[in-house]
């Protein structure tokens, strides 16, 4: 998935999940293949608008386990919502509300901040000169996964899901909706794999501008999406500048950081520490420790489109989920390799006693066999 810096550097335009209003838009009919250009030949529109992701894998709430406050853990179940304001590429900002804190990230020109209310934190970043931030966008041949409102944009994951329209790939235009208020087309995408647990993905695109407003994942056999993801409020007007300027209010830690990917860890109380040195003292802002940040785990995608499996390495796992695995079935690969199988209506995980982390939205079984060829 896109990073963070992603969306602080590239602007793309979110589109963030809102059931629809009441009522059909009386829309021109367009075929599949004209709906597909307008979405993909869209084009940049400044906004402001709350977006909302909703998920639904059958899982219980992992609040407990130990996750921070916007990790992936937090998004595996029930409701996030989170503030966005862009005004261009070099101008983002994203809040996730909490009960009397809120964890933002900003960047303004160059600057790329960081904030966690709850812990008087902010992050500093600077840009080099000519940056635009982008971090790239995921590698379109890997399974789709969890949407991040944190890491990307509802743009961002719809992109990757029509990079997929192949010949491996069944497209049809299902009746308009209205979304956020606004009349979209609804485009429909659909695996036409035998492995893929994914039955369709359903994408609201904007009649207007061709921005993708929301998008639906909903398993193979099932009426009920695992993931809504997309705008319940939208305003296509550019934000006053204000919403792009930070200042750390008195008493506030500032941590100093060298590359902005440190931006990314979510939970800043704490995680910053390990990675920049000691905790300052309350208002004092603290050199640059001057170590880079860690190295992304390596990935390796076996497979392609719908049936791409992602096998990361070295991946840690959030503090308090080693218990959730007791409960997960065990099981042994024909290689010998034995791990814990964790299986959702939708992305199934195999986390390896080797320290290997397997993903994929495809059956268990099409899981374990990509992951017993390595």
């Amino acid at each position: 998935m896109a990073a963070i810096v992603t969306v602080v550097g590239a602007g793309t335009v979110p589109g963030f999940l809102a059931r629809a209003g009441a009522g059909t838009p009386n829309l021109p009919a367009l075929s599949p293949a004209e709906v597909l250009a307008k979405a993909t030949n869209a084009q940049f529109v400044p906004f402001s608008g709350t977006v909302r992701l909703t998920s639904n894998l059958g899982l219980p709430s992992l609040g407990g386990l130990g996750g921070t406050s916007g990790s992936v853990t937090d998004l595996l179940s029930g409701v996030h919502d989170a503030n966005v304001w862009v005004g261009g590429p070099d101008q983002v900002r994203i809040a996730l509300p909490a009960p009397l804190a809120e964890t933002s990230w900003i960047r303004n020109g160059n600057d790329v901040w960081a904030w966690d209310s709850s812990a008087q934190q902010a992050v500093h970043a600077t840009l080099p000169a000519g940056h635009d931030g982008a971090g790239g966008p995921a590698d379109e041949t890997a399974a789709p996964g969890v949407p991040d409102p944190t890491r990307e944009t509802p743009a961002d994951f719809a992109q990757a899901l029509l990079a997929k329209v192949t010949p491996t790939t069944a497209v049809s235009v299902d009746a308009s909706r209205f979304v956020a208020g606004r009349p979209a087309y609804e485009l429909v995408i659909s695996p036409r794999s035998s492995t893929s647990t994914i039955g369709t993905a359903s994408l609201s695109i904007d009649a207007a501008t061709g921005l993708p407003l929301d998008v639906r994942i909903t398993p193979r056999n099932s009426a009920t999406p695992a993931f809504e993801f997309g705008f319940t409020r939208l305003a296509l007007a550019a934000p006053a500048v204000s919403n792009f300027t930070f200042t750390p209010p008195p008493g506030a830690t500032v941590v100093q950081a060298k590359d902005p990917s440190a931006l990314l860890s979510p939970g800043l109380s704490g995680r910053f520490q390990r990675q920049f040195g000691p905790k300052p003292g309350p208002g004092t802002p603290t050199a640059d420790a001057g170590a880079p940040s860690p190295a992304a785990p390596p990935v390796t995608v076996i497979g392609t489109g719908w049936d791409s499996v992602a096998i990361i390495s070295g991946q840690s796992l959030p503090r308090g989920v080693r218990g959730f695995l007791d409960g997960a079935t065990p099981v042994t690969l024909g290689n010998g390799s034995t791990g814990r199988l964790i299986t959702t209506r939708l992305v199934n995980v195999l986390v390896l006693d080797d320290g290997r982390l397997a993903v994929g939205a495809v059956t268990p079984e099409a899981l374990q066999h990509a992951v017993a060829g390595r």
